[in-house]
């Protein structure tokens, strides 16, 4: 090889190959070399086929003839044919099925052919290997290779270990190279916790999903066919786009109004998931958006890939900002996600159906129904998530609880708004009945922001923070006016709750601004009074005579001073303004206000807001030594003045409503703002805003501080004889003329805001329990919306450990499991009913659910869900077992059923074992249940319903609880009660054991027997040996059925003497421990199975022909060491007697005794 160290790329060329035919260059076509020329092959399929073969096979000396049979028919693969090509192929299991499942459409797998083999192939090779601390190996290496159907030689078989940068292999290898490679140990080298998957898959891969399951003919897909024109079909039908032609999707609204209700839904639901998750930041609901686009891509048809499912279940290990740094520029790294496994970890799911709503059925109304259904699963899953946290035990964890709540409201408030846009297709039913539960969930709405307002208030910290308004207030100095309110604030709980009432109206309004901007809408102009000015110009200029009742100067008092009007179109706008003034001022942005009024050429009344600040000169908190830049002074000094002359200004009736009631908020004229109030939000804000001005004010004057200049200005009388407390408040409310006032103050969320505000939880609890006293709520009526908000506001209510009823509580907390109930909401009942107060009412809700589960599987699951929910099993399941039996499971044992069918009374019955055998610690419970239905059972005749009980209880149970007993008890002798169950037991054991022995003889002896052979129709020398030949051959099989017949005939023949001669008795207890109902059972047991089992025991014997052992029967029968005789009545022994008489008689006439049973000599 040629030497190239030294050479760079300007020298390469100097370097000198070796002259290798490998490495020589092709050498160019000219005129001396010539391209060749292929002459036509066409003539070849001229030449004998057979002569052409025939050649070649003489040229071959190694060559075998075969015969190749072909056929134009399909060859089906058979199963070992199908796993060869899933191995040539390379296929993982996934890949396997589905390409098994195709063949099978295309009808090319033979009958006996699975294509679901793949599921669980490796299920036979798991037992064969264990792991320890991360590394998988096999614990015996002979089976798994003889499982390959490979001969173990130890001495065939080398080990072959092999370490890379990812995993530490350890592997088989034959000797020979015969067989394959045998995997027998392997450790991944990198940490599960550091594989990474960046967030940009799953970002194109939903949205990959989202366009497969769009309907190609649907306007959505037509859309995104016309704006990505220039993308290949295979492309735009399979989803394939990058993040910014998403990103464009996502701001196009022509896009979101082209699809149907089902598309919108997803679609919403990935672009919240993008924004709120996959985003730079991540929103504090993101459980909840994460669930909601599970759901969605689920009712929309999605394939759920591996991504959307890690999505559902790794949702807490994504970090905060996740999409912080792009992933789409080279060069720059990608925030990861980290991924521990793939697995999901699915929601509980049950084979229940839930009902649809009535009001909510339709087309148009599918997403509407959607999330309105959905909310039960959201509060559930917000509250779930909340009693798992650790931060359920502080403050700011309950609050960001309440704030989940909100976020579950406003998104099914909002869609209700994009209905709204469609509501020309819905009947007018559906429309007032989508209305009554759209104002619902908007009161609910506000309510949860109130009680997050409240809060602090509502806390056990705002509770003892009133201890101070007993405590004596220092004199103490204040320096400005802003350090008077800010203490009194601190030190006066009512003024903080006053407060926190103002700040939640003022929310509320101004959440409505933003979804509302309309409400607040001027005229974009910056002429004050334009059309005045122009009149007045035109007036000066002597081509118009003035009107009477305009003014004549353009300066802001001039209306107010000269009594006289502006223009028709000014005074409109003046009130146009004037409201969004109002309403700006109502949603507590006086800033935003003082812009407008600049922007339309009102600067001074703009300025009219900044003079009712607090005075405040932070100069004088500092030392004078420390003051180099005084800081400004903030507020107005002469802020008594300013207030005094805005209250008149407020009474001036020559402004319009809302100019008086902006300068009545500002002064604290309730009377000015009243006017101006259509609702019960408007009314309570003013007169809590005034309230709350009397208190700050009164403080004001009331306490020491710097005031410059003489005794602050007085204000009108009427100031301060405004008489304000919330009581009153309430009270004029319910007394006002609007009527819609009044009518949302008696409302359901009207009456719980007012017993909010007041600090009155006790009457609030009792309100609520009124409401769901009488009557059932159903889907038709919000009321079953109000029960879930009420619940969960109870729940609150003890998690800041507020003085409610725990009994009134729990009685809320029972209705709404009820109506979950009732709903098929099985799984989040647990949860639910863990939040009760008493474990009694816990114990026995949760087991009136588990009465009424319609299968095993769902028993389980809500079983399960109790147990983590952190509830008592033992106990539900015991009073459940006690609720079933109670439902007539007295019953008379006299009664004996005539069928041996089990009805469905005797399923129930047996379903008692299933609740017992799912804690080992029920196990003794569950025998002892278990022997009183067998007993139960047997003595009303029902053979069939005993033996499925017995059947239910495992084998080694007895083990079991004697292990148990070890462990409690040591080496201590068992107690009486539990001997007389351990030979109760075995007795069932011996007694079932021999009638499933003498049923298997019956069937065998009765069904299994061989029929002889027909007698031949001719008697030629054919049929001659054809019959022997039939005869040979019912003669063997007669010799087999003699052999196996006496097998059974003895099995069973021992079972039933074992139970006969049960040692101490069958079915008598060890001990008698004064049970006399259980012993008046087995005492019926007894009379009614041994003379059973002696019968039975004489029909086998008999027709196996042992006569001879027929008349032992009646000795054993009248053996004084058993006393069995005592069992019989006297029909009984009658019929015994006459049947020992036959045995006696069939016996004399084979010779084999004489009639007395001696034998002949």
């Amino acid at each position: 090889m040629a030497n190239i160290s030294g050479f760079n790329a300007k020298t390469k060329s100097l370097i000198k190959y070796p002259n290798l035919h490998s490495a020589i260059r092709p050498v160019p076509h000219s005129i001396d070399v010539p391209v060749p020329k292929f002459t036509n092959l066409d003539f070849i399929s001229e030449i004998d086929d057979c002569e052409t073969r025939d050649s070649l096979i003489r040229e071959d000396e190694d060559f075998i003839p075969c015969v190749l049979s072909r056929s134009n028919s399909p060859q089906l693969f058979n199963q070992s044919e199908l796993n060869d090509l899933a191995r040539d192929l390379d296929l993982p299991k996934e890949s396997a099925e589905l390409l098994g499942s195709r063949l099978k459409e295309k009808n090319l797998l033979l009958p006996e052919t699975k294509f679901y083999s793949y599921r669980n192939r490796e299920i036979e090779f798991l037992k064969y290997y264990i792991m320890e601390d991360g590394f998988v190996f096999c614990h015996d290496v002979s089976p798994i290779v003889n499982a390959l159907g490979c001969p173990y030689v130890p001495n065939d078989w080398r080990v072959f270990i092999d370490s890379s940068q990812q995993s530490l292999k350890c592997v088989l290898l034959h000797n020979g190279n015969k067989f394959s490679s045998i995997p027998i140990g392997h450790s991944p080298l990198v940490d599960p916790l550091k594989i990474l998957l960046p967030p940009l898959h799953i970002k194109l891969g939903l949205m990959k999903q989202f366009v497969r399951a769009l309907d190609k003919e649907g306007n959505c897909f037509k859309y995104i066919t016309e704006k990505f024109y220039y993308l290949s079909d295979e492309k735009r039908k399979v989803g394939i786009f990058d993040c910014p032609q998403i990103r464009q999707l996502v701001r196009d609204d022509n896009f979101s109004n082209s699809m149907i209700c089902k598309e919108k839904c997803a679609w919403n639901a990935f672009v919240n998931v993008m924004k709120n998750f996959l985003g730079n930041t991540k929103s504090p609901n993101y459980t909840i958006l994460v669930n909601e686009l599970i759901e969605s891509y689920k009712n929309l048809g999605c394939n759920m890939s591996v991504k959307v499912h890690f999505l559902h279940s790794h949702i807490d290990y994504f970090p905060e900002n996740l999409g912080a740094v792009s992933e789409e520029q080279d060069g720059q790294p990608y925030e990861p996600l980290r991924l521990e496994s793939l697995l999901s970890d699915v929601e509980p799911s049950f084979s229940t159906t839930r009902p649809t709503p009535e009001y909510l059925a339709g087309n148009d109304l599918d997403k509407f129904n959607l999330n309105a259904i959905n909310l039960f699963t959201q509060f559930h899953l917000s509250l779930k998530q909340f009693l798992s946290s650790y931060e359920r035990f502080t403050s700011d964890g309950i609050l960001e609880s309440i704030k989940f709540y909100q976020d579950i409201c406003i998104k099914q408030i909002d869609s209700f708004e994009t209905l709204k846009q469609n509501s020309f297709s819905l009947q007018e039913k559906s429309i007032r009945d989508l209305q009554q539960l759209h104002h619902r969930l908007t009161q609910e709405y506000h309510t949860w922001k109130l009680i997050q307002f409240l809060h602090s208030e509502l806390t056990l910290d705002g509770y003892n923070a009133k201890k101070m308004e007993t405590e004596e207030r220092k004199e103490i100095h204040f320096v400005s006016e802003k350090r008077v309110v800010e203490h009194l604030l601190q030190y006066d709980p009512n003024v903080r709750r006053y407060n926190a009432v103002v700040q939640w109206l003022e929310n509320l309004a101004k959440c409505e601004l933003d979804i509302n901007p309309l409400k607040a809408k001027c005229l974009a102009k910056n002429i004050c009074s334009e059309n005045t000015l122009l009149e007045l110009k035109e007036f000066r200029n002597k081509k118009t005579p003035l009107k009477l009742h305009l003014v004549s100067e353009m300066d802001p008092d001039a209306p107010l001073r000269q009594k006289k009007q502006l223009s028709d179109l000014d005074q409109k706008d003046e009130l146009m303004l004037s409201q969004c003034i109002w309403y700006q001022l109502r949603g507590g942005r006086i800033e935003e206000a003082q812009e407008i009024l600049e922007k339309v050429g009102q600067p001074l009344k703009a300025s009219i807001f900044e003079g009712g600040r607090f005075y405040h000169d932070p100069n004088y908190d500092v030392e004078p030594e420390d003051v180099t830049n005084p800081a400004p002074i903030e507020g107005n000094l002469k802020r008594d003045i300013w207030k005094f002359i805005v209250w008149k200004m407020s009474e001036e009736t020559q402004f319009n409503v809302y100019e008086r009631a902006t300068y009545g908020t500002l002064s604290g004229n309730l009377q000015a703002i009243l006017p101006a109030c259509k609702t019960w939000d408007d009314w309570l804000w003013a007169s809590y805003k005034v309230m709350l001005d009397v208190y700050y004010e009164s403080e004001i004057r009331h306490t020491p501080h710097n005031r410059r200049g003489n005794a602050p200005k007085e204000l009108p009388s009427i100031y301060w004889q405004q008489n304000l407390q919330p009581e009153i408040i309430f009270a004029d409310i319910q007394a006002v003329k609007h009527e819609n006032i009044r009518t949302y103050a008696n409302s359901t969320f009207g009456l719980i805001q007012f017993h909010l505000i007041t600090s009155q939880l006790e009457e609030l609890i009792d309100t609520i329990c009124s409401w769901f006293e009488n009557g059932e709520e159903n889907d038709s009526n919000p009321g079953t919306h109000l029960l879930r908000f009420t619940t969960h506001f109870v729940i609150y209510c003890r998690h800041i450990e507020l003085p409610v009823n725990d009994e009134k509580c729990d009685t809320i907390i029972c209705a709404y499991i009820r109506e979950l109930t009732r709903l098929n909401y099985f799984e989040m009942i647990g949860t639910y009913t863990a939040c009760l107060a008493d474990i009694s009412q816990q114990v026995t809700c949760y087991s009136n659910l588990l009465q009424l589960l319609p299968n095993a599987e769902s028993q389980k699951r809500c079983l399960d869900v109790a147990k983590d929910a952190g509830l008592n099993i033992n106990s539900i399941i015991r009073r459940t077992v006690e609720a079933i039996k109670g439902e007539n499971i007295i019953c008379n044992i006299q009664d004996v059923s005539n069928s041996d069918s089990l009805s469905e009374f005797d399923l129930k019955k047996i379903q008692i074992i299933d609740w017992l055998l799912y804690d080992d610690d029920q196990l003794s419970e569950a025998l002892a249940q278990g022997l009183a239905l067998i007993r139960l059972f047997l003595c009303r005749n029902k053979y069939l319903a005993a033996s499925n009980v017995f059947m239910k209880l495992p084998r080694n149970i007895l083990h079991i609880l004697l292990d148990q007993w070890k462990r409690s008890k040591g080496n201590t002798a068992t107690s009486a009660d539990f001997e007389n169950v351990i030979k109760e037991y075995l007795c069932f054991s011996a007694y079932f054991e021999a009638r499933d022995a003498f049923d298997d003889w019956f069937t065998y002896y009765y069904q299994k027997k061989p029929h002889p052979p027909q007698s031949p129709f001719n008697n030629d020398f054919i049929s001659d040996v054809v019959s022997e030949e039939r005869i040979s051959e019912f003669n063997k099989q007669m010799e087999t059925w003699q052999e196996i017949m006496e097998s059974y005939q003895l099995t069973a023949k021992n079972k039933i003497e074992k139970v006969l001669l049960f040692e101490g008795g069958w079915m008598l207890d060890r001990y008698d421990l004064g049970d006399v109902e259980r012993a008046r059972q087995k005492e019926l047991l007894r009379r009614n199975c041994i003379p059973n089992l002696c019968f039975l025991l004489y029909s086998l014997l008999k027709d196996c022909g042992y006569y001879h052992n027929c008349l032992r029967i009646a000795n054993l029968v009248v053996c004084e060491d058993y006393k069995l005789y005592q069992l019989f009545t006297t029909q009984e022994l009658t019929k015994l007697i006459c049947l020992m008489r036959e045995s006696t008689i069939l016996m004399s006439e084979r010779k084999e005794s004489d009639y007395l049973g001696y034998p002949m000599l």
